[in-house]
């Protein structure tokens, strides 16, 4: 009986101590791309919203043909950006090259554009894509200062952009949900 009672006892134990199964969706942005998401994400018109914002790239013709897609919660925004190039970019074959490469152009550039202080980087190849995750903190429409999070990721002649806004300005709660977004299935090799 004793031992019945233990039994029962752990496996109360561990199911309390068990998270409960997350809600959400897995997202097709394309056949080459899927994303965890809490909800549905809506697509926006790109080029008007980076008109709405006087964006630098509003006359950029990559801008036309740019999808973007956004969804807010409780916890944060998150946005998918999927841009469409001529043809795919020409790196170096050897990674520490293209990391190189991606330190000295990429991240500057992307940290120009997004008028962002850089606070962490990483860059690795998920199975045969190079991946580049920033951290950086900037100046939203308020003025308020805010951390943002970017997963850049481009496969074949496709680049996505990732972002994820903590909705606390600060980025340290929530990762769990920051994880799963930033955890795509890639269907395509670069």
């Amino acid at each position: 009986m004793v031992k019945y009672l233990m039994c029962i006892i752990g496996i109360w134990m561990l199911s309390c101590s068990t998270k409960p199964p997350q809600k959400g969706i897995m997202f097709n942005v394309d056949e080459q791309l899927t994303v965890w998401l809490p909800a549905r994400p809506r697509e926006m018109n790109a080029q008007k919203a980076l008109n709405a914002s006087n964006s630098p790239s509003k006359n950029d013709p990559m801008a036309h043909t740019a999808q973007v897609f956004r969804l807010e919660d409780h916890i944060a925004v998150y946005i998918i950006i999927r841009i469409p190039l001529l043809e795919a970019p020409q790196l170096p074959v050897a990674f520490a090259e293209r990391e190189a490469h991606y330190v000295s152009r990429t991240i500057p550039l992307m940290m120009d554009q997004a008028h962002g202080e850089l606070m962490s980087q990483t860059i690795n190849n998920q199975n045969g894509v190079d991946v580049i995750i920033l951290k950086y903190k900037t100046i939203n429409a308020a003025g308020v200062s805010i951390i943002k999070y970017s997963y850049n990721v481009t496969v074949r002649n496709i680049v996505y952009q990732l972002y994820f806004i903590p909705k606390d300005q600060q980025g340290d709660s929530n990762q769990e949900e920051k994880t799963r977004f930033f955890n795509p299935t890639i269907l395509a090799k670069r």
